[in-house]
């Protein structure tokens, strides 16, 4: 599995890979519980065991599409039911995304009161919910001192271009 230093997080390979490491957590470390072990064991027909997500581990490090999206799915869904231990991992993202686009705003002169943030891509336009993109739009304005105007783009196909040409493939 290739690990970005900081580059893509929240990317589908980082979110795919933070959703195994939830799983492992709960499963192999007993750890934090997460509906996300649920959903896995459920989507990837496999035991809740150490054994089972080991099962899955050599499509984890093939970064195999298919297994990929379905842990996106599994990641979402548990996000979307309010599982404490993906909110957690939703923070992290807002963190990035929102010193991600501090920096840039810190380094370009912008007229007016309130910088505008256009959000792109099936990750932020399709999957995460309202209140991710408050968060990260809060913790932009603290990190950049601006207001900032977040705004989602909604049409195909400037947005999750990817994920609507492969979504036309499978139909």
């Amino acid at each position: 599995m290739s690990y970005y230093i900081g580059v893509d997080v929240g990317g589908g390979t980082w979110i795919a890979g933070e959703t195994f490491r939830l799983v492992y957590d709960d499963l192999c470390l007993g750890m934090r519980a997460t509906l996300c072990t649920k959903l896995v064991t459920e989507r990837f027909e496999i035991p809740a065991t150490h054994e089972g997500l080991l099962s899955l581990i050599h499509l984890y490090e093939e970064e195999d599409p298919q297994f990929i999206r379905g842990m996106i799915d599994v990641y979402f869904d548990a996000l979307a039911q309010g599982d404490p231990a993906a909110r957690q991992v939703a923070d992290v993202m807002a963190s990035r995304g929102a010193a991600f686009i501090a920096g840039h705003i810190g380094k370009r002169r912008f007229a007016g009161d309130a910088v505008e943030v256009i959000l792109s891509g099936s990750m932020h336009t399709k999957l995460v919910p309202d209140w991710y993109v408050d968060l990260m739009k809060e913790k932009t304005e603290a990190l950049s001192g601006r207001k900032c105007d977040f705004r989602r783009l909604t049409v195909p196909p400037v947005t999750g271009c990817i994920n609507w040409i492969l979504e036309e493939q499978q139909k």
